[in-house]
Protein backbone atom coordinates (compact mmCIF):
# COMPACT_ATOMS: atom_id res chain seq x y z
CA UNK A 1 0.00 0.00 0.00
CA UNK A 2 1.23 3.58 -0.91
CA UNK A 3 1.82 5.55 1.79
CA UNK A 4 -0.73 8.70 2.39
CA UNK A 5 0.49 12.10 2.62
CA UNK A 6 -2.11 14.91 3.69
CA UNK A 7 -2.32 18.59 3.76
CA UNK A 8 -3.81 19.17 6.65
CA UNK A 9 -4.99 22.46 8.88
CA UNK A 10 -7.55 24.06 7.07
CA UNK A 11 -8.57 23.18 9.41
CA UNK A 12 -7.54 21.31 12.07
CA UNK A 13 -10.71 19.74 13.32
CA UNK A 14 -11.49 18.10 9.37
CA UNK A 15 -7.85 17.24 9.33
CA UNK A 16 -8.88 14.65 12.14
CA UNK A 17 -11.85 13.24 10.20
CA UNK A 18 -9.64 12.73 7.48
CA UNK A 19 -6.79 10.61 9.70
CA UNK A 20 -10.07 8.78 11.19
CA UNK A 21 -11.89 7.80 8.47
CA UNK A 22 -8.64 6.19 6.49
CA UNK A 23 -7.78 4.55 9.66
CA UNK A 24 -10.98 2.91 9.23
CA UNK A 25 -11.35 2.22 6.14
CA UNK A 26 -7.65 0.14 6.37
CA UNK A 27 -9.13 -1.50 9.56
CA UNK A 28 -12.34 -3.10 7.31
CA UNK A 29 -9.57 -4.66 5.14
CA UNK A 30 -6.90 -5.61 7.34
CA UNK A 31 -8.03 -5.72 10.72
CA UNK A 32 -7.91 -3.60 14.15
CA UNK A 33 -4.01 -4.54 14.83
CA UNK A 34 -2.47 -2.92 11.96
CA UNK A 35 -2.45 0.76 11.04
CA UNK A 36 -1.66 2.44 7.04
CA UNK A 37 1.10 4.85 7.11
CA UNK A 38 -0.01 8.29 7.03
CA UNK A 39 1.83 11.78 7.17
CA UNK A 40 -0.04 15.05 8.00
CA UNK A 41 1.58 18.18 7.16
CA UNK A 42 -0.25 20.86 9.08
CA UNK A 43 0.07 24.15 6.65
CA UNK A 44 -1.17 27.51 8.50
CA UNK A 45 -4.87 27.87 7.51
CA UNK A 46 -4.90 32.09 8.01
CA UNK A 47 -1.49 32.36 5.51
CA UNK A 48 -3.62 30.14 2.55
CA UNK A 49 -6.65 32.03 3.18
CA UNK A 50 -5.31 35.15 2.80
CA UNK A 51 -3.89 33.78 -0.45
CA UNK A 52 -7.17 32.30 -1.70
CA UNK A 53 -9.22 36.01 -0.59
CA UNK A 54 -6.48 37.53 -2.68
CA UNK A 55 -6.84 35.63 -5.73
CA UNK A 56 -2.67 35.26 -5.04
CA UNK A 57 -2.06 32.28 -7.02
CA UNK A 58 1.89 32.25 -6.88
CA UNK A 59 1.55 32.32 -2.92
CA UNK A 60 -1.08 29.22 -3.47
CA UNK A 61 1.11 27.41 -5.59
CA UNK A 62 4.22 28.23 -2.71
CA UNK A 63 2.65 26.85 0.14
CA UNK A 64 1.11 23.59 -1.72
CA UNK A 65 4.26 22.70 -3.33
CA UNK A 66 6.13 23.17 -0.13
CA UNK A 67 3.94 20.76 1.47
CA UNK A 68 4.04 18.43 -0.95
CA UNK A 69 7.73 18.53 -0.94
CA UNK A 70 7.68 17.94 2.66
CA UNK A 71 5.17 15.22 2.50
CA UNK A 72 7.54 13.52 -0.22
CA UNK A 73 10.72 14.08 1.90
CA UNK A 74 8.76 12.06 4.84
CA UNK A 75 7.68 8.70 2.04
CA UNK A 76 4.80 10.21 0.62
CA UNK A 77 3.92 8.62 -2.33
CA UNK A 78 0.38 10.02 -3.05
CA UNK A 79 -0.81 13.40 -1.45
CA UNK A 80 -4.15 14.87 -0.94
CA UNK A 81 -5.26 18.67 0.37
CA UNK A 82 -7.95 18.06 3.09
CA UNK A 83 -9.96 20.79 1.94
CA UNK A 84 -12.34 21.93 -0.46
CA UNK A 85 -11.29 25.87 -0.63
CA UNK A 86 -8.02 25.67 -2.24
CA UNK A 87 -9.12 23.10 -5.18
CA UNK A 88 -10.77 26.12 -6.19
CA UNK A 89 -7.81 27.60 -7.86
CA UNK A 90 -6.04 24.42 -8.50
CA UNK A 91 -7.14 24.91 -12.49
CA UNK A 92 -4.73 27.93 -12.51
CA UNK A 93 -1.05 26.38 -10.88
CA UNK A 94 0.83 25.88 -13.99
CA UNK A 95 3.68 23.95 -12.40
CA UNK A 96 2.53 20.11 -11.19
CA UNK A 97 3.41 18.94 -8.10
CA UNK A 98 5.77 16.12 -7.39
CA UNK A 99 3.62 14.01 -6.29
CA UNK A 100 -0.14 12.37 -7.83
CA UNK A 101 -2.57 14.37 -6.21
CA UNK A 102 -6.48 13.50 -5.26
CA UNK A 103 -8.64 15.62 -6.17
CA UNK A 104 -11.40 16.01 -4.43
CA UNK A 105 -14.18 17.53 -7.03
CA UNK A 106 -13.52 14.35 -8.69
CA UNK A 107 -13.78 12.20 -6.04
CA UNK A 108 -17.39 14.45 -4.76
CA UNK A 109 -18.89 14.37 -8.73
CA UNK A 110 -18.17 10.61 -9.19
CA UNK A 111 -19.82 9.90 -5.63
CA UNK A 112 -22.83 11.84 -7.26
CA UNK A 113 -22.86 10.50 -10.73
CA UNK A 114 -23.50 6.76 -8.95
CA UNK A 115 -25.75 7.65 -6.42
CA UNK A 116 -28.07 9.30 -9.47
CA UNK A 117 -28.86 12.33 -7.83
CA UNK A 118 -30.19 14.82 -10.35
CA UNK A 119 -30.58 18.33 -8.16
CA UNK A 120 -27.18 18.94 -5.88
CA UNK A 121 -27.83 21.89 -3.21
CA UNK A 122 -24.18 23.32 -2.58
CA UNK A 123 -22.88 24.34 0.45
CA UNK A 124 -19.28 25.50 1.27
CA UNK A 125 -17.26 28.15 2.51
CA UNK A 126 -18.04 31.66 0.30
CA UNK A 127 -14.59 31.02 -1.79
CA UNK A 128 -16.47 27.68 -2.85
CA UNK A 129 -19.62 28.56 -3.57
CA UNK A 130 -19.22 31.89 -5.42
CA UNK A 131 -16.42 29.93 -7.44
CA UNK A 132 -18.56 27.27 -9.71
CA UNK A 133 -16.38 24.82 -9.00
CA UNK A 134 -19.01 22.00 -7.98
CA UNK A 135 -21.69 23.73 -10.07
CA UNK A 136 -19.75 23.18 -13.78
CA UNK A 137 -18.26 20.07 -12.49
CA UNK A 138 -21.76 18.93 -12.06
CA UNK A 139 -23.06 20.64 -15.09
CA UNK A 140 -20.22 18.96 -17.28
CA UNK A 141 -22.27 15.53 -16.31
CA UNK A 142 -25.26 16.85 -16.95
CA UNK A 143 -26.77 17.26 -13.05
CA UNK A 144 -27.91 20.18 -11.87
CA UNK A 145 -27.32 22.22 -9.05
CA UNK A 146 -28.90 25.34 -6.83
CA UNK A 147 -26.12 27.26 -5.39
CA UNK A 148 -27.30 29.54 -2.20
CA UNK A 149 -27.71 33.49 -2.52
CA UNK A 150 -24.87 35.58 -1.65
CA UNK A 151 -27.11 36.39 1.38
CA UNK A 152 -27.18 32.95 2.15
CA UNK A 153 -23.69 32.26 1.38
CA UNK A 154 -22.22 34.77 3.86
CA UNK A 155 -24.62 33.37 6.41
CA UNK A 156 -23.32 30.11 6.23
CA UNK A 157 -19.52 31.51 5.95
CA UNK A 158 -20.45 33.00 9.22
CA UNK A 159 -20.44 29.40 10.73
CA UNK A 160 -17.89 27.80 9.37
CA UNK A 161 -15.39 30.72 10.36
CA UNK A 162 -14.66 31.20 13.21
CA UNK A 163 -16.60 28.43 15.09
CA UNK A 164 -16.26 25.18 13.06
CA UNK A 165 -12.93 25.73 11.66
CA UNK A 166 -11.78 25.28 14.99
CA UNK A 167 -13.94 22.49 16.17
CA UNK A 168 -16.70 24.24 17.67
CA UNK A 169 -20.44 23.73 17.18
CA UNK A 170 -23.05 25.81 18.40
CA UNK A 171 -27.03 24.73 18.78
CA UNK A 172 -28.12 27.76 17.61
CA UNK A 173 -26.03 27.60 14.33
CA UNK A 174 -26.65 24.04 13.12
CA UNK A 175 -30.39 25.05 13.45
CA UNK A 176 -29.85 27.98 11.48
CA UNK A 177 -27.93 26.05 8.87
CA UNK A 178 -30.44 23.14 8.30
CA UNK A 179 -32.88 25.53 8.28
CA UNK A 180 -31.52 27.38 5.52
CA UNK A 181 -30.46 24.46 3.84
CA UNK A 182 -34.47 23.18 4.14
CA UNK A 183 -35.62 25.93 2.41
CA UNK A 184 -33.33 24.96 -0.71
CA UNK A 185 -34.47 21.66 -0.26
CA UNK A 186 -38.35 22.27 -0.47
CA UNK A 187 -37.86 25.44 -2.89
CA UNK A 188 -35.93 23.33 -5.61
CA UNK A 189 -36.84 19.85 -5.35
CA UNK A 190 -33.03 19.30 -4.31
CA UNK A 191 -32.29 15.30 -4.12
CA UNK A 192 -29.21 15.50 -2.14
CA UNK A 193 -27.13 18.40 -0.40
CA UNK A 194 -23.06 18.37 -0.87
CA UNK A 195 -21.32 19.23 2.04
CA UNK A 196 -19.01 20.63 0.30
CA UNK A 197 -16.97 22.90 3.18
CA UNK A 198 -14.83 19.61 5.26
CA UNK A 199 -16.04 21.07 8.19
CA UNK A 200 -19.75 21.18 7.24
CA UNK A 201 -20.34 17.43 8.35
CA UNK A 202 -18.95 18.44 12.01
CA UNK A 203 -22.76 20.31 12.30
CA UNK A 204 -24.56 18.80 9.65
CA UNK A 205 -25.25 15.12 10.13
CA UNK A 206 -26.70 11.95 8.36
CA UNK A 207 -30.76 12.49 9.03
CA UNK A 208 -30.30 16.20 9.78
CA UNK A 209 -31.80 16.77 6.64
CA UNK A 210 -35.23 15.54 4.99
CA UNK A 211 -32.38 14.35 1.78
CA UNK A 212 -28.39 12.54 1.87
CA UNK A 213 -26.54 14.69 3.20
CA UNK A 214 -23.15 13.97 0.60
CA UNK A 215 -20.02 14.37 3.10
CA UNK A 216 -17.32 15.50 0.86
CA UNK A 217 -14.75 14.41 3.64
CA UNK A 218 -15.81 10.97 3.82
CA UNK A 219 -16.18 11.02 0.46
CA UNK A 220 -12.09 12.37 -0.32
CA UNK A 221 -10.94 10.25 2.55
CA UNK A 222 -12.28 6.98 0.57
CA UNK A 223 -10.96 8.13 -2.96
CA UNK A 224 -7.63 8.55 -1.18
CA UNK A 225 -7.46 5.22 0.44
CA UNK A 226 -8.80 3.64 -2.80
CA UNK A 227 -5.77 5.40 -4.68
CA UNK A 228 -3.35 4.13 -1.67
CA UNK A 229 -4.20 0.56 -2.11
Amino acid sequence: MKKIGLIGGIGPASTIDYYWEINRLYHADFGLDDYPELVIDSIKMNTIVAALDEGNIKEIQKILSKSVNSLQAAGAEIVAICSNTPHTVLNKINEPFSLPLINIVDAVVDTIKQGNFHNILILGTVTTMSSRMYEQALHACNIQSVTPSCIDQKIIGSIIFPNLENGIILQEEKEAIIALAEKYIQRYNIDGVLLGCTELPLIIKDGDLSVPALNSTIIHSAAIYDKAK
